[in-house]
């Protein structure tokens, strides 16, 4: 069987493009394993602070909350939290809903995936907006969190917020 490490480039060139990114094989001391770390070369792929708050709020029904801490943004549909972001040890992070098979899978792709910070570790992952995930994979990310909200929202909240059935 293939290494799927191995198989990963070439599957995610035509999302994100291969000239974008830089692979370097990193070998562990022991040379027990191989991984593959992937470096933005753009900056303009880089999603910032400012940008993942735009994107987020501009989701459908989205409102701007404040419930834990001053600088702890939670955006919300339908009363019902779909991520949170701040900035937390130099840089900008954001909690983001996951399905759990997804959610493993982001993390043993993207160093800066890891289980969610205060959150059900289960259903949430923390991505740290460091410049090594491309902004349109961090977007998809961001859509999928919300779409999992939303499909569980009462038809009356969705009628109410316009919200789509699908």
């Amino acid at each position: 069987m293939p290494d799927l490490l191995a198989l990963l480039p070439p599957l995610l060139a035509p999302l994100i493009g291969h000239w974008y990114i830089a692979i370097k094989k990193l070998l562990p001391q022991d040379n027990s394993a191989v991984g593959t770390e992937y470096k933005l070369l753009r900056p303009d792929l880089i999603m910032t602070f400012n940008e993942a708050k735009t994107y987020l709020l501009s989701k459908p029904g989205a409102v701007e909350s404040y419930p834990f801490y001053v600088d702890l943004m939670v955006p919300k549909v339908g009363g019902k939290m779909f991520a949170t972001l701040s900035f937390r040890n130099g840089s900008a992070q954001m909690n983001l809903k996951c399905d759990p098979d997804e959610a493993l899978a982001l993390r043993d792709i993207f160093r800066a995936v890891i289980p969610g910070y205060h959150m059900n570790k289960k259903h949430w992952n923390t991505v740290i907006l460091d410049g090594s995930i491309p902004q349109n994979e961090i977007k998809r990310m961001i859509d999928n969190s919300y779409q999992l909200v939303i499909k569980n929202l009462s038809s009356k909240i969705r009628t109410n917020l316009s919200l789509p059935y699908d």
